[in-house]
């Protein structure tokens, strides 16, 4: 894998890194906690118990839905017909590696609270299976995209951009002798698989975060039944 030493994504690196090591603690905690009143505690709702942890719940599932939105759709689309290539993929290159954080830990968190208040087993009902597999997506479009998409095609597009500017071009204009460039469309080939497979981890994480918002309103309905 080739990352340009001042990449954002090499530098983030190590967060990853611990990131990742107290993610698997934190997991592997509350997975072997023996309460007295275990049974209870997990097959409470997330909503409506304890107060902060469902206000930290809410709170990440707004953040991640949010931004995931807005960097997909308005402010990429946006970016990609207003700004030059060269400009655009900087642009990105600076702010990919935060959103995939600011996803990853807003998953994780997520996770980790339904894990408080959740039995997760192939009994638990299929709304509470796909809860957790929907969250398990949204921590893994982070740490994928942030620690193996992401690098990689940054590597790729800056080699990629070195050679359109040896040749004083900018896509989609490279002329005939650069698109005939056997070692340039193989590197536009490549690009194009591996955003391909992080586009897909993205769309999935969108999608399991709208599950996560059905989730949301079921328990909220709950409630108000339970209320009235």
């Amino acid at each position: 894998m080739f990352v340009e030493k001042d990449s954002l994504y090499r530098r983030l690196t190590r967060f990853w890194h611990v990131f990742a090591a107290l993610a698997l603690l934190s997991v592997g905690y509350i997975l072997t906690q023996n309460d007295n009143e275990k049974a209870e505690i997990l097959n409470r709702r997330i909503l409506g118990n304890e107060f902060y942890q469902t206000l930290v719940f809410l709170l990440c599932f707004a953040i991640n839905l949010g931004i995931t939105v807005w960097v997909s759709f308005p402010a990429g689309i946006i970016m990609f017909k207003t700004l030059d290539r060269h400009t655009f993929t900087n642009v990105q290159s600076r702010l990919f590696p935060v959103y995939f954080i600011i996803v990853g830990v807003t998953g994780f968190v997520q996770l980790v609270v339904a894990l408080k208040h959740k039995s997760f087993s192939l009994s638990s009902s299929n709304p509470d299976l796909l809860l957790l597999a929907c969250l398990c997506v949204e921590v893994l479009n982070g740490f994928l995209n942030g620690c193996i998409f992401g690098p990689y095609m940054s590597g790729i597009l800056h080699k990629k951009i070195s050679l359109e500017r040896e040749e004083g071009v900018i896509p989609p204009m490279i002329g005939s002798k650069l698109g005939e460039n056997k070692e340039y469309k193989a590197i536009c080939k490549q690009f194009g698989m591996v955003h391909g497979l992080s586009t897909i981890v993205n769309l999935l994480a969108f999608s399991g975060s709208i599950y996560v918002l059905y989730y949301i309103s079921l328990e909220v309905h709950l409630l108000a039944e339970h209320c009235s």
